[in-house]
């Protein structure tokens, strides 16, 4: 039953297909580690008692930092504090910093600390890698509660006397490339927020390591909140669209029933309709390239909103430039999510000559917004954020054109579209 319907669809499905944009490379390494510990500079004979600090690391399924270290222990007072005090990156990295190639018994003076985000999460203040970790380099992480800020110490001085005695702790950590025991994952979805518009177009699935072909859409359904399943909602093609490590699958809704006007929506009805709640479901029993089946099920909520069909306008963005002679990320806001894959490689940064900045760019805030990091310390100058016009929001209307355009209409006919650019100056 369900190969005869496949076959009834197929020609709109292969009109459909063809003219899809090649996919960027995304990959991740599952790789196991191994800890020890340290404290002031010294390897510790033991771990320290649950009432004193002690630095952990943990993976997470975050594809952007799959791996970050936290410091547990310090207390609901000084988490709380600490998170009214609005730490700049100086101070936040002087109070707790990850090094890469150094050990604990070594000065890291000389060494700048990782770049990353530090957050309070629950009871726990965590530092979250903006680079990914390689396989046989040491990584020492360092708590200097000596360097917590005055006005914080001030507001809680009988907590801080408990403290005192574990003023400096570290621990180190490094890479195993043994994967023989770590299994496959399903690391994230994107769209990564909870509502999306009735016209998404694309589905991003992420896995930890590289994923059987073939059977993809045996394993993913899509269901209302009513529990009925949504017949036929992704364009099955034969040639399942992965990247080349076949770690991300890219599920593409059927555009026939996205649009409207087009018989499919006419005679099978939209896939999702506003104000209502689904379920997308990615079941264990799907396997990887190994033949081995993923860790866990893997089920992403959320709710639909009314149809986008506006471009995204780069002159709304938000620019927000950091300071010179700083490696501090610039910030960019859109005020809507955008596709993720394709703001990963659409998007640059140039500088008055229009050469292109070395760096590193992450999608932020489910896709709302975009940081890059360069590779040198900023300079102070004029620079520009270039944004190739194929770039699309979630209901894939790009820069260019909308997805939905009436090409008989004259004044709706896209016209050529150069590549944009928002200037912004460093200080």
């Amino acid at each position: 039953m369900h190969m005869s319907r496949r076959c009834s669809w197929a020609s709109r499905r292969a009109a459909c297909a063809r003219g899809i944009p090649g996919l960027w490379l995304l990959g991740c390494c599952a790789l196991a580690w191994c800890p020890r510990w340290g404290l002031a500079g010294q390897v510790s004979q033991s771990e320290p008692s649950p009432e004193s600090p002690r630095i952990v690391w943990r993976e997470t399924t975050d594809r952007e930092a799959p791996r970050v270290f936290e410091v547990v222990g310090l207390g609901g007072p000084v988490l709380e504090a600490l998170g009214r005090a609005s730490l700049s990156s100086a101070e936040w990295t002087r109070l707790f910093a990850v090094y890469a190639g150094v050990s604990s018994a070594e000065a890291p003076s000389d060494t700048p600390a990782m770049l990353g985000r530090h957050l309070i999460v629950g009871d726990r203040l965590r530092f979250q890698p903006r680079f990914a970790v390689d396989v046989g380099v040491p990584y020492v992480a360092i708590l200097s509660l000596r360097y917590l800020p005055a006005r914080v110490v001030s507001s809680l001085p009988d907590t801080i006397t408990r403290l005192q005695g574990t003023d400096s702790i570290a621990a180190e950590f490094a890479l195993s490339p043994d994967r023989q025991q770590v299994g496959t994952r399903l690391t994230q979805i994107y769209p990564s927020g909870d509502v999306l518009p009735e016209n998404l177009l694309k589905i991003y699935l992420h896995f930890s390591a590289p994923m059987s072909r073939g059977e993809s859409y045996r394993h993913i359904r899509l269901v209302h909140e009513s529990g009925r399943l949504v017949d036929l909602p992704f364009l099955e093609l034969d040639e399942e669209l992965w990247d080349r490590r076949q770690q991300r699958l890219t599920l593409l809704l059927d555009p026939g029933r996205i649009k409207v006007g087009l018989t499919p929506r006419e005679e099978s009805g939209p896939i999702l309709e506003p104000g209502q709640r689904y379920t997308l479901y990615i079941d264990s029993d799907w396997q990887d390239a190994r033949g081995r089946p993923l860790v866990s099920s893997v089920e992403k909520n959320f709710r639909v909103t009314a149809r986008d069909e506006r471009s995204p306008d780069p002159r709304q963005w938000r620019v927000n430039p950091p300071a010179t002679g700083s490696r501090e990320p610039l910030s960019v806001t859109f005020g809507e999510s955008l596709d993720h894959a394709l703001v990963s490689r659409l998007l640059e940064i140039r500088d008055h000559a229009d050469r292109p900045i070395r760096g590193m760019g992450r999608v932020t805030d489910m896709e709302r917004g975009w940081q890059f990091t360069p590779a040198l310390p900023w300079k102070p100058g004029r620079y520009s954020l270039k944004a190739d016009p194929v770039l699309e929001d979630l209901a894939g209307n790009s820069i260019g054109r909308p997805f939905e355009v009436d090409l008989q209409a004259v004044e709706t006919r896209p016209g050529p579209v150069s590549v944009l650019a928002i200037p912004f100056v460093i200080h």
